[in-house]
């Protein structure tokens, strides 16, 4: 009797110490979330940068929502896909929360130099002699700039939709596309009947030409919603995936769904306002970029000349992946430009050099 009460008492111990084990963490559970954790990290911890430059950051390994910011937005600005903007010198420092969790990364942005001194780098913006990852497209699909096609409405695209941001401004108040002054309106022409919904949209469709689309995205079901291409997301979105602000993914899902099946196609933005032209703040007779803007359907591209000399021919002008057309050497203006559109509309305005201010063409695209 006495040694089966011995027998009891070793197996309650044996128990009693398994049990406090696993609570502590050191059972073979903890030891999972503790590996778990340990892989997941920030791509870099630090960077520089040049004022006007652009850094990727990813944090590796992280599955689900997670939320970026800056310590300092007047020197550096983070997208919701974690896009780093030098803005001026100084430094700041970029947190991402995941989990409970943060992770750091200390940005230092440099003056920028002069263009005739600057090496040429990627298109990412990132500076070619740092040791940084730059956000190169050669890893994922790319197709060709969009062109004048009378079907464009009808073309249907497919993948997945997530949804992102905190903040009072549809998740954050910038993008690339560079619409920012659009966006924190959150209203279609002022409108308050009228919500302005935005998205982010994968590398390879947002540079073929769709900065500043419109979009109609619809799920499995059925519903939709409209929203504004103003932000592209990492490389490693696949082609046809779509990030949607906050207070547009509850509009066809709820929040917690997280990730859906999705179609999108293009349909006429509902302005009721004239195509706009933003000269860049730093744009000059020797070096300037435009950008077109509240147009109702993409831009196919942008030609000028100087009005001043009406027998001159136009000049197409390049177009940057942010939605800025470059202008070198273009004189003091005015300038017509002709845009033309996806669907073979023509618009021609005459404008001045107007650094940092939204110009009004004459109309809008037809619809």
């Amino acid at each position: 009797m006495k040694k089966h009460s011995s027998v009891i008492w070793k197996r309650i111990a044996i128990c009693f110490v398994c049990s406090i084990l696993v609570i502590s963490g050191f059972g073979n559970s903890g030891v999972k979330r503790a590996y778990a954790a340990s892989n997941i990290k920030l791509n870099k911890n630090k960077i520089t940068l040049r004022v006007g430059k652009y850094k990727q950051l990813k944090l590796k390994g992280a599955k689900g929502w997670i939320s970026w910011n800056s310590t300092n937005k007047k020197v550096a600005t983070v997208s919701s896909t974690g896009l780093v903007k030098a803005k001026k010198k100084g430094k700041a420092t970029i947190n991402v929360f995941f989990k409970k969790k943060v992770f750091s990364c200390q940005v230092k942005v440099k003056k920028k130099i002069n263009k005739s001194n600057q090496s040429s780098g990627s298109d990412n913006g990132t500076e070619s002699s740092s040791s940084t990852t730059t956000t190169s497209t050669a890893s994922v699909v790319t197709i060709p700039a969009i062109t004048v096609d009378k079907n464009a409405l009808n073309v249907v695209h497919t993948g997945e939709a997530t949804w992102y941001g905190t903040d009072e401004l549809n998740g954050y108040t910038s993008g690339c596309a560079g619409l920012t002054t659009m966006i924190q309106s959150e209203t279609i022409d002022g409108d308050p009947t009228k919500p302005l919904y935005i998205c982010a949209l994968n590398q390879p469709d947002f540079r073929s030409g769709m900065q500043g689309a419109y979009l109609r995205i619809t799920d499995e079901q059925g519903d939709s919603v409209d929203v504004l291409v103003s932000d592209m997301l990492g490389p490693q979105a696949p082609l046809g995936d779509v990030d949607l602000d906050r207070k547009a993914f509850p509009v066809i899902e709820p929040p917690s769904t997280g990730r859906i099946k999705i179609t999108w196609k293009i349909i006429p933005y509902p302005t009721v306002k004239p195509i706009q032209y933003m000269f860049n703040e730093n744009s000059n007779k020797y070096m300037a970029q435009v950008q077109v803007r509240n147009h109702r359907y993409p831009v196919v591209s942008l030609e000028y000349k100087n009005a001043s000399d009406p027998d001159s021919s136009y000049k197409t002008l390049p177009k940057t992946y942010y939605n800025y057309y470059t202008m070198t050497s273009p004189g003091d203006g005015p300038f017509t430009f002709r845009t033309t559109d996806i669907l073979g509309h023509v618009l021609t305005d005459t404008v001045a050099l107007s650094p940092g201010e939204v110009i009004n063409g004459k109309e809008n695209f037809a619809y």
